[in-house]
């Protein structure tokens, strides 16, 4: 009797190791899935950060060669007719009223027509 029960306990154990592998078998599938995963984003990572840094030493050697440019780019040194006054804006509001005029008429009242955007509006 003793045999019958050792290839019993046998049998129920490899039928359970079978059992377990059978369910644990998706989980490591997705665990291995999610480790390329990283890995390939690491991989990405670090490609993007060493084009980052090529980038910078680009600007920087760029910007190094263009010491005019800083120069305009100061706050108060516009070129000539790049300020707006009131004049353009009655100007644009004149030329972009035909645009939003219903039956392509412009709005020549100086009120502005409900069709036109508040962006387009003048402050009042």
């Amino acid at each position: 009797m003793p045999a019958l029960a050792a290839a019993l306990n046998d049998h129920i154990k490899r039928l359970a190791r079978r059992q377990i592998n059978a369910s644990t078998r998706p989980t490591r599938r997705l665990t291995a899935q999610f480790r390329r995963d990283v890995a390939a984003l690491k991989r990405d990572v670090a490609v993007l950060t060493k084009t980052i840094a090529y980038l910078e030493t680009q600007e920087k050697r760029r910007a190094a060669q263009l010491p005019v440019a800083a120069e305009e780019a100061r706050v108060g040194s516009s070129p000539k007719g790049s300020r707006v006054t009131g004049r353009s804006w009655a100007y644009r509001r004149q030329t972009t009223a035909g645009w939003w005029a219903p039956r392509g008429r412009a709005c020549t009242s100086g009120s502005w027509a409900s069709p036109v955007p508040a962006w387009l509006r003048s402050p009042s």
